[in-house]
């Protein structure tokens, strides 16, 4: 699923102009958030984030208060504010937000298996082409 969380994170900078700090980062989790909301909802993708956030505590402390979050809004807006502070180097934001996708990804996959979770997070127009990802 790593090379699902590098494409997210390449077609978000793609698609998103380069903003203050983590925002331009943070745009894949959204992306990634705004392609499984429909299938699995609002309350669904929280509790997948609050998973996936929480296995990465020890090693990614700056995200692990995202975790704690009552809703997938404010999970989404503690991450981005982890992810704002001038003291993070770009490289840091930018492996932290892979960590996050891949954990993403990964707690995904465990629940549904590699292909569904390919399909319902890659790209649209991969997906209508019949491509899978892995």
């Amino acid at each position: 699923m790593h090379d699902l969380a590098v494409r997210l994170l390449e077609e978000s900078r793609r698609s998103v102009e380069p903003g203050i700090n983590g925002e331009r980062h943070t745009a894949a989790v959204d992306l990634l958030y705004a392609r499984l909301r429909p299938v699995i909802g609002p309350r669904g993708f929280h509790a997948l984030f609050v998973r996936a956030v929480g296995a990465l505590g020890d090693r990614r402390p700056s995200v692990a208060t995202a975790a704690t979050c009552q809703t997938v809004d404010q999970g989404l807006k503690e991450l981005h504010q982890a992810l704002r502070g001038p003291s993070m180097a770009s490289e840091e934001r930018n492996a932290v937000v892979l960590d996050v996708l891949d954990s993403l990804l990964g707690t995904l996959e465990r629940m549904i298996g590699p292909e569904l979770t390919a399909r319902l997070a890659g790209s649209p127009t991969e997906t209508k082409a019949g491509k899978h990802h892995g």
